[in-house]
Parts: structure tokens; sequence; C-alpha cells
């Protein structure tokens, strides 16, 4: 019993979630849909930034872990999925990536082919002018990835966004087997 009196430490208040973790319980879990595709190749964006290949091979693993949004909106409601593997392809000089993308608006838009594209969003310790074919651009330098969007119209002619064919039919099986357990006689 509390008494009133002041005395050493803090008073708090736990409350055990009973209600919350029966609601939790009646939750369907939805699959991931995987899907890869080029972040960016070592290009000139349409807003004029030179990304090089060397750049790029540095930064590749901070996409790693990252948040996929949705059209760069940096918001907890915007976040469709997370970058699960980036490579730098030293050939093709490009960041290759993975994804899971967790919504399901989203998920369809790219099983049906509307959303097929993605846009980078990126810090540069510096933007260093750049002269290419008489043109003036920046060049960053000293980047570090801070997302993915799923975007409409790309900054980078190659970015790209598929889903991995043999990631949506397991998922498609495993939604069919669900179903067809519940019309068993």
């Amino acid at each position: 019993e509390y008494s009133g009196k002041k005395k050493k430490g803090r008073r708090f208040n736990y409350f055990a979630p009973i209600q919350i973790k029966e609601a939790a319980a009646e939750i369907k879990e939805s699959v991931p849909l995987k899907v890869s595709g080029i972040a960016i190749d070592e290009t000139t964006s349409y807003n004029g930034i030179y990304y090089s290949g060397e750049e790029l091979e540095k930064s590749a693993s901070t996409l790693i872990g990252k948040k996929m949004l949705k059209d760069h909106d940096n918001k907890v409601e915007s976040i469709i999925g997370i970058v699960t593997d980036a490579k730098y392809d030293n050939t093709n000089r490009r960041i290759d990536y993975e994804a899971d993308v967790m919504d399901e608006k989203m998920k369809e838009m790219v099983k049906d082919g509307r959303l097929s594209t993605v846009s980078i969003g990126a810090q540069a310790d510096e933007l260093l002018d750049y002269e290419k074919e008489g043109k003036q651009y920046k060049m960053a330098k000293g980047l570090t990835f801070m997302e993915l969007s799923a975007v409409a119209v790309p900054g980078v002619a190659s970015a790209s966004l598929v889903a991995n064919s043999f990631g949506v039919k397991i998922a498609e099986a495993f939604n069919l087997n669900e179903d067809d357990q519940g019309k068993q006689d």
C-alpha cells in the first residue's frame, strides 16, 4: 500500500497488455514479396548529380537494412518494406539490391507491373563541381544511403523494381494451401 510519504526511488505503474496480446494472436501474418533490381548505376541523375562507380562501390553496404518507402515520404505509414541485401556489380558499375515488400497494395502493384521503378535517398559528404561533355554537374562524394523508395518516375533511368518470380510462386502456393485447408471435407 502506498502511504504518500516520499521514499527513495521512483514509483511506476505497470499494465499487462492482456487485451493487446489477444488481439495480436488474431492477426494473420502476411508473406513478404521478395523483390530485386538496380538501385542506381554510375550515371548522372535527372537532377544533375553524378554518381561515380567508385563512390557507389564504397557506399553499397549502407543500403542494407534501410527502409523501403513510398515516394520518398519520410513517414512511418509510408514504410512498405526493407532492403535485405545490396551489392556493387563491378562489371555493370551499379548497385543491385534485394528487398522484402510487406505493404499489400504495393505488393499488388509490383506483381501486376504498375510499379517497376525505385529511387535512392542518400546523403553526400560533398557535392563537387564536375564537368562532362561541356556541361556542369555536381559529383556526389562520401555517399550514405538513407532509404530506397518505390516511385512512379525514377531519378535515374536504370533504377528498377521487379518481383522475384520464385518468391511470388512460393507465396502464391502458400496462400493457395491456406485457402484449401478451410475447404477440406
